[in-house]
């Protein structure tokens, strides 16, 4: 994740809209509270850097095209998108500034993300666990642009699907089912203990 300095590049705490095409932000919004939030004027990203014991600072993107780096309502049980960097580039180039939300799988340290054969488990096709799982209607984030966000939630698991795909369980809006999709698509991750 990036640093705060790294943030500030592209996003410094006033604002600015120099480097919004080439990060592509969306309005996204964030789940947080068991419900996606704000998704029609919002757009969020995590930094590595902490603001205080309860609090991490972020990229937002609002309404007024602006990026910036804020620490307010940051607070770190909330769901935001995550983009890497790499530690050799230069952050300004943000071809070098990866979207990593669908590759985390460890975090926070003994939890992971479901096999496939645990998320078949309620994702059966059925709604006998919809209420119990809380799903939202998220969408996915695809190619720089969300898709489906009012018609679907998905959420990634931790088994290939084939060499590009991965299983994933997604809500229709009724039912839980679980299916296959691309590695690259950005979509919601909620971990299981490992124990």
């Amino acid at each position: 994740l990036p640093t705060i300095a790294q943030t500030r590049t592209i996003g410094p705490d006033t604002g600015s809209t120099a480097y919004t095409d080439k990060f592509s932000p969306i309005h996204g919004g964030y789940y947080g509270g068991g419900s996606l939030k704000l998704e029609a004027t919002h757009g969020l990203w995590w930094s590595s850097t902490a603001y205080n014991s309860a609090i991490r600072y972020m990229v937002y993107y609002g309404s007024d095209n602006n990026l910036s780096t804020t620490s307010s309502a940051g607070a770190r049980p909330t769901g935001y998108y995550i983009r890497c960097v790499s530690e050799e580039k230069d952050v300004s180039d943000l071809t070098y500034m990866q979207d990593m939300t669908a590759k985390v799988a460890d975090s926070p340290k003994g939890w992971t993300l479901p096999s496939d054969t645990q998320i078949q488990s309620i994702g059966d096709g059925t709604s006998t666990y919809v209420s119990s799982f809380s799903p939202v209607l998220g969408g996915a984030y695809v190619n720089g642009t969300l898709y489906s966000e009012s018609t679907y939630g998905y959420w990634w698991g931790s088994t290939a699907s084939s060499g590009v795909g991965r299983y994933f369980l997604y809500y229709n809006g009724s039912s839980l089912s679980t299916s296959g999709n691309r590695r690259t698509y950005g979509v919601y991750v909620r971990c299981i203990q490992a124990s």
